[in-house]
């Protein structure tokens, strides 16, 4: 009998085995932060993630802006360098996770790839991929005006735009000498750029501010979304992590009619922190009706406490059709960064397809909030699980995608994908600060039937 146990064990063992995904690695060496979207497309049947090496592998790549490309038929990894960093201070400087590369996937397979040098330069660079010579161009600038300090680029392309012609948007911080929320165009697909501008104006908070209550400068933190014609909406919060009291904001650019210098807190409020409390933008996506949602972390209640940002929570809200539908759905954990009191968490990703289902990253047990150890080094670690709702996002079920892990999985991504499956790609390894990081690109291909757990 105990023969015959051990026996329907160890096939019960294989059996899981095979049936767990394989995780794939992208890329041994690479990070990215996530104020620059998308970065993960999938084009020609492949999957691309875009990163920068820290040269934690071969010294030689420390700097380095690479793509990895994925052909899921061939079960092979291919990597690509869009930007070597030649020198050490190339290398320095480069060696950063605000340094990634923004994708966009054309519908003929193309790639184009967009990235800038953290708030240093009036430039952004360019290459593009095409499945016809399986490689990518040689590498192009788009100059800015002078003053410009470019930094994590956003792409967006609007069918509907430029009298149905489409119009391709980049969108960054820093054109000019304001490091705001600004945007070029293209009519030509990347080929040539016009200058567009800064989108919000924000001045100083004063007493009596109605948004803010702590009386310096504050910059708006963005990110972008696209539906499938003509409208973007530009989600944004105010200030960084000291901004206790902030809110977030919910701008709809309709046919390409971008406002200049539109006063901060335009748009829809979305949400409303306390004097104790910081919202921290983590990602939108426009459903196929054309309503936005949005995922994000909140700081709790440590205003002025030596254990600030202990305490984080995620939440997302969905655009009705008249107002946001917005809950906290799940436990964020503690900060990743050294720095105390830092809002960076290990982020919750949105499905562009399926506004029911999400993917998050932390070290707390989503539904409870008490510390995750691992059985493999009896430390805390932040965890990859996927969330599904039934009811709007007022209740979520949890499936853990990695569990007991000797290092942390933070950063999660889920790129569209028109077929039957949904990819989770992440970065594995230790996070202490943006250019000091030693971090892997995983990820997993899931069929959609089976990746949603049922609530």
């Amino acid at each position: 009998m105990a023969a015959f146990r051990a026996s329907a064990l160890l096939l019960l063992t294989a059996l899981a085995a095979a049936a767990a995904p394989a995780v794939i690695v992208f890329n041994d060496d690479g990070g990215w932060n996530w104020l620059q979207d998308p970065r993960v497309v999938v084009a020609a049947g492949r999957i691309f993630a875009g990163s920068v090496a820290t040269g934690g592998r071969d010294p030689d790549r420390a700097g380095n802006v690479e793509v990895a490309c994925y052909d899921p038929a061939a079960g092979a990894v291919r990597r690509s360098v869009l930007h070597h960093a030649g020198t050490p201070v190339e290398k320095h400087a480069w060696k950063e996770d605000h340094n990634a590369p923004a994708l966009l996937a054309w519908p003929d397979g193309r790639v184009l790839a967009v990235y800038a040098l953290h708030g240093v330069e009036a430039k952004l660079y360019l290459r593009s991929w095409s499945p016809g010579a399986g490689s990518w161009s040689a590498e192009r600038t788009v100059m800015l005006t002078p003053g410009s300090r470019a930094a994590c680029p956003n792409l967006a392309f609007l069918p509907g735009a430029n009298r149905g012609q489409g119009r391709l948007f980049c969108f960054f911080r820093g054109l000019g000498s304001l490091q705001m929320p600004s945007w070029i165009s293209s009519d030509d697909r990347g080929e040539t750029w016009s200058i567009g501008g800064s989108l919000l104006k924000v001045g100083r908070a004063g007493p009596g501010a109605p948004d803010l209550a702590w009386g310096k400068d504050y910059l708006p933190y963005a990110k972008y979304a696209a539906d499938a014609d003509s409208t973007i909406h530009l989600v944004y919060n105010l200030g960084h992590q000291s901004a206790f009291g902030n809110a977030l904001f919910d701008l709809p650019i309709r046919d390409g009619r971008f406002p200049r210098d539109a006063a901060a807190g335009s748009g829809t409020r979305i949400f409303q922190a306390g004097p104790d409390d910081v919202a921290w933008i983590c990602g939108v996506e426009v459903d196929d009706a054309g309503r936005p949602f949005v995922g994000y972390a909140v700081q709790k209640n440590l205003a002025g406490r030596p254990n600030r940002g202990a305490d984080h929570r995620y939440r997302l809200a969905r655009w009705t059709g008249a107002a946001w539908s917005d809950h906290e759905i799940a436990f964020a954990g503690s900060r990743v960064h050294l720095v105390p009191g830092d809002s960076c968490t290990g982020l919750i990703a949105l499905d562009p397809r399926d506004s029911s289902c999400v993917v998050i990253s932390t070290d707390a047990d989503p539904r409870t909030g008490l510390p995750l150890l691992s059985a493999a080094d009896g430390r805390r670690h932040w965890e990859i699980f996927q969330g599904a709702t039934a009811d709007g996002g007022r209740s979520w079920s949890w499936t853990a995608l990695t569990r007991d892990s000797a290092a942390d999985n933070i950063r999660p991504v889920v790129p569209r994908w028109g077929g039957p499956e949904r990819a989770v790609l992440w970065l594995r390894g230790t996070m202490r600060m943006p250019d000091d990081y030693h971090l892997s690109v995983l990820g997993e291909i899931l069929p959609r039937s089976e990746s949603t757990p049922s609530p």
